[in-house]
């Protein structure tokens, strides 16, 4: 009986481990592409939420080796969704679950997870919140350190030994992110980890918190740098190749919402980007957070091309674009606390229509993350995936205002918003929720947060309301997906009580 024969008895009989055991014998450049998806069903059998992560992750890496030879079959479908779905990305999820239902003689098994996948949703409670990965995380960096630090202490340390120190500080980050930026820079004083949130504001808020919560332990011998720093002359190194700004050729546009898109081309270039749309933007990202940093560009540039064919007009190196930019009056300061502590006003047209989405009333609101804003408004929910995926949140509280209605309603709004947030604050504390806007509409109020461990949050909330009697409230996640999550029953003014209420669960 041959190992294939021997996996597919022993997946019939659940002998899940055997299965794992015997395939990882085999090296993976010798093993048949059936094998790695043998291997995958039984990480998927023993695997259950954020403790099996690693075991997870291994599981879509080995799906995506093999997308061409099983992508359209049942079982890589239904791992792909499993995996994606136990890791917290629910709404990716769903993508493969349902073509997994579409080639499955049992529908209503897939449709459970399905189901699953949307009360998740609409209701992120991870089974290890955000944070409490951190901790986990600089508990084991604090474990690790001592071997780093041995090894930094050698006068030339070889090739492996660098490898060793970045796969340990892998292993502390991907305990507490599913996915981030990496770049590490070291000599025999210092090792300086530069930390990128990718171009997220909202991933920006969440590498902030992380970095903050650095143990006393944290030997001087390490610096966290938080947004990637401009280095115009250097040479951006990718796993295949690489590229010098002076070799880039540049252009620059300025937007009406007064932002810059940028134009890159240099010959030969577009061949050596991923095939997948998402890593190619995430390659054209950082070359240009080389160019000018990081925090300059999340707050200054807003599209990235890169041409087939240069353009008519004049350009210039993209080693230069930092200059450029800084004569038309743009400020380079790669500080995150430029984004991350300031609060930017807006205003809407309220929508009074009867099928105007939830928030559609709003006139004015401040916002820390206008990226979370906008993408809700437009219907994307791609840097809400980041959150949830990291077993963090970004939601708002709303609550009806007809209570508050009369002489001085929005003074009686802003200090019921107060009342609330102070209350979350001393109750669930910042290690729990970190406030990022307000906001006022026609028919409700409304408090945006980025929530590091959801259910204090929402157990703090409904106390809060239940004490107060003042208003009818609910919790929703910043998408557009999802039913108001009901946290009080509390009094309606005539207009809201015509409304649907939501459910309490």
């Amino acid at each position: 009986m041959d190992i294939l024969e021997q996996c597919q008895n022993w997946q019939a009989q659940g002998e899940f481990g055997q299965i794992i055991n015997a395939v990882i014998q085999i090296p993976p450049e010798m093993r048949a592409p059936q094998l790695d998806l043998y291997l995958a069903s039984a990480l998927c059998a023993t695997s259950q939420g954020w403790p099996s992560r690693d075991r997870l992750r291994e599981v879509i890496r080995l799906c995506m080796i093999h997308e061409k030879d099983f992508g359209k079959e049942f079982i890589w479908n239904y791992n792909m969704g499993y995996a994606l779905g136990q890791l917290g990305m629910a709404d990716i999820a769903i993508h493969y679950f349902e073509k997994a239902k579409e080639l499955t003689n049992d529908p209503e098994v897939i449709q459970t997870y399905i189901d699953n996948c949307q009360k998740f949703i609409e209701l992120p409670i991870p089974d290890v919140p955000f944070k409490d990965r951190v901790k986990v995380a600089w508990d084991m960096f604090i474990k690790k350190q001592p071997a780093i630090l041995k090894i930094l202490d050698v006068p030339n340390p070889t090739t492996e030994q660098r490898a060793q120190v970045i796969e340990n500080l892998y292993d502390v980050l991907y305990t507490a992110f599913s996915e981030i930026g990496i770049t590490l820079k070291a000599d025999s004083e210092l090792m300086e980890v530069i930390l990128s949130p990718q171009g997220s504001s909202t991933k920006l808020y969440a590498t902030d918190y992380f970095l903050k919560h650095k143990p006393a332990e944290f030997s001087e011998k390490f610096k966290f740098v938080l947004g990637t720093p401009a280095n115009p002359d250097g040479e951006m190194q990718f796993p295949d190749w690489s590229v010098k700004q002076n070799e880039v050729s540049t252009w620059i546009e300025k937007l009406d919402s007064g932002k810059y898109k940028i134009y890159l081309y240099k010959d030969g270039l577009k061949k050596l980007l991923p095939s997948d749309q998402r890593l190619a933007t995430m390659v054209l990202d950082q070359i240009v957070f080389t160019a000018i940093g990081e925090i300059p560009a999340m707050r200054y540039v807003d599209g990235i091309e890169l041409l087939d064919s240069p353009r008519q007009e004049a350009s210039f190196l993209l080693s230069d674009l930092a200059n450029r930019l800084n004569e038309q009056g743009v400020d380079l300061d790669n500080n995150p606390d430029i984004i991350l502590q300031n609060f930017i006003p807006y205003t809407r047209t309220p929508d009074e229509s009867e099928d105007a989405i939830i928030r559609g009333d709003i006139k004015t609101g401040l916002s820390r993350c206008m990226q979370l804003v906008n993408d809700y408004d437009q219907g994307k929910s791609e840097n809400v995936d980041l959150l949830q995926a990291d077993g963090a949140t970004a939601g708002f509280f709303m609550f009806f205002i007809d209570p508050f209605r009369g002489p001085d309603e929005e003074k009686k709004i802003k200090q019921f918003q107060e009342e609330f947030i102070k209350a979350i604050e001393e109750k669930a504390g910042k290690e729990a929720f970190e406030l990022i806007g307000t906001a006022i509409g026609t028919k409700a109020g409304y408090i945006d947060f980025m929530a590091w461990n959801l259910k204090a949050v929402l157990d703090t909330a409904k106390e809060f309301l239940q004490n107060s009697k003042k208003a009818h409230a609910g919790f929703h996640v910043l998408r557009r997906e999802g039913e108001v999550i009901g946290l009080y029953d509390g009094p309606l003014g005539a207009q809201e009580a015509k409304a649907e209420k939501p459910s309490t669960p």
